[in-house]
């Protein structure tokens, strides 16, 4: 483990995690919903946190169609009986964003699920947390040869992501 830490606070979406001191900030995205740093001694090794509001489903299909203004109405054609309105949809919930069921918690009491993918060039742990709204990610990432190396670097840094408690 790194000796000395620095915090990333995103400000966009307040979110926090701990990064080792020296290592590299890639390009800030415009819309600055997160980051990724990489080590300048193994740039190939990359811890990137980001954020994003849910989307939340809304039913579909009110039973009404649009109506056209009155002006652009043509006047010489014979008006049809209106069609029924169609069968109300049945509201289905959506599926939430991550599919499976909580399996870790951060020191801040925030659940979420922690995956790790194998790969064969590259393999990540990554975090994702759903909290008042948004989407919470943290998704480290390095070789798969190293990947021993980094995982429990990886697992430190997740358990310490912090997202705003309201």
């Amino acid at each position: 483990m790194p000796d000395r830490w620095e915090t990333y606070r995103n400000p966009r979406y307040s979110f926090e995690f701990p990064y080792p001191a020296g290592w590299q900030p890639a390009d800030l995205p415009d819309n600055r919903d997160g980051i990724a740093f990489r080590d300048p001694q193994n740039p190939q090794v990359e811890l990137r946190g980001w954020a994003s509001f849910l989307r939340i489903s809304s039913p579909s299909g009110t039973g009404t169609s649009p109506k056209l203004p009155a002006s652009s109405a043509p006047t010489n054609v014979r008006q049809a009986k209106p069609l029924p309105a169609p069968p109300r949809p049945t509201r289905v919930p959506s599926p939430r964003p991550s599919l499976s069921p909580p399996n870790f918690t951060t020191e801040q009491g925030i659940q979420g699920t922690l995956q790790a993918q194998l790969g064969p060039q590259t393999s990540s742990l990554t975090l994702v947390l759903n909290h008042t709204n948004v989407q919470y990610y943290l998704r480290g990432s390095a070789p798969s040869q190293q990947f021993d190396a980094y995982y429990r670097f990886f697992n430190y840094v997740a358990r310490r992501y912090r997202v705003p408690i309201n």
